[in-house]
């Protein structure tokens, strides 16, 4: 595994450590930004001076030369949400809901696609009854989301902590 160093963009630190997202926050990181933001960067708007950051990287890393935990990547959902997506995975007779994040020029947007299968590249997760399959490259990225259903709008609402709004 790649060793993540200061100059590692927030998208890649979360590619090789789903833990990062809380590694930082046990930090003192409060605040992401944007996941084209350098690990350093992010640092330095949240106080950090170079020996915390240093620390915070060194903790990175060890996490990284253990192995990603999975098992800590959470998608939360309201009830709202869940009831649209339930009816919705039933009507279309599919197992899974795939959450994915995708990014052509840098701004990332939100996917759903429901789906009988997963890849090996992708992880399963379990919310309100849901079974989400999200892929591992990304899956730091969407710990901590939450879909709600907006009825107004009719359509879902993402909040994901990872990024400023």
């Amino acid at each position: 595994m790649p060793q993540v160093s200061r100059g590692f963009m927030l998208s890649q630190v979360f590619a090789v450590c789903s833990d990062a997202q809380h590694i930082m926050k046990n930090h003192g990181i409060k605040a992401l930004g944007s996941p084209l933001e350098t690990l350093e960067d992010v640092g330095r708007k949240n106080g950090l001076d170079n020996r915390k950051i240093d620390l915070l990287i060194e903790e990175i890393n060890k996490v990284i030369d253990k192995g990603v935990d999975y098992s800590k990547v959470l998608i939360n959902i309201t009830d709202a949400g869940a009831e649209v997506l339930k009816s919705e995975l039933s009507r279309r007779k599919k197992k899974y809901i795939s959450l994915r994040l995708v990014s052509d020029t840098g701004i990332y947007t939100y996917d759903m696609d429901f789906s009988n299968k997963k890849s090996g590249k992708e992880i399963e997760i379990e919310s309100s009854g849901i079974l989400f399959v999200v892929d591992k490259k990304t899956s730091g990225l969407l710990s901590g989301t939450t879909i709600d259903f907006d009825p107004v709008r009719r359509g879902f609402v993402f909040n994901n902590p990872n990024f400023r709004k």
